[in-house]
């Protein structure tokens, strides 16, 4: 199920924190995202800045998608019971498919107001997701074990900048 929570009052920005958290190692990438100073858009040091991308004096969103990974770790052992744990929670098999729904639901909210702008990687642009869900009241696995909380942005565009 997806959640759709305005985050104009509570949004948390902080780009010192965007190269970090992005070079972050984890299995298999021990220099973090391998997307990380690439000619990626989305991606540090070539996104935009929130503030550059978006009005953040207007109403935003978060648009969330809770995936339920206790259950496809079940369902891929179930399935493949010579896999470790590793390819279980591999997220090859489930991420592409949220990331669809919370682009769809994004442009949803963009149709018919050319305005509305939306990106799939908030974090990537200087917004500390954590903590805007945490004071949001949305619950959030940092290191998930149970859920995986995925995230899109819907915003107003930046006029004029």
């Amino acid at each position: 199920m997806i959640e759709v929570r305005s985050v104009r009052q509570v949004l948390v920005v902080n780009y010192l924190a965007r190269g970090p958290w992005c070079a972050l190692p984890y299995p298999g990438h021990l220099s973090g995202c391998p997307n990380l100073g690439t000619d990626k858009s989305k991606c540090p040091p070539n996104s935009p800045l929130i503030d550059q991308w978006a009005d953040l004096k207007r109403e935003s969103w978060f648009v969330i998608r809770r995936f339920d990974l206790y259950r496809q770790i079940a369902r891929m052992r179930a399935e493949h019971p010579q896999w470790s744990d590793r390819q279980c929670v591999n997220c090859r098999y489930w991420q592409g498919r949220i990331r669809r729904e919370l682009r769809e639901v994004c442009e949803q909210m963009c149709l018919g107001d050319g305005k509305l702008i939306y990106t799939l990687c908030p974090e990537g642009m200087g917004v500390n997701v954590v903590l805007t869900l945490k004071r949001s009241g949305v619950p959030i696995e940092v290191k998930p074990i149970r859920y995986v909380t995925m995230v899109a942005m819907v915003a107003h565009a930046k006029q004029g900048g």
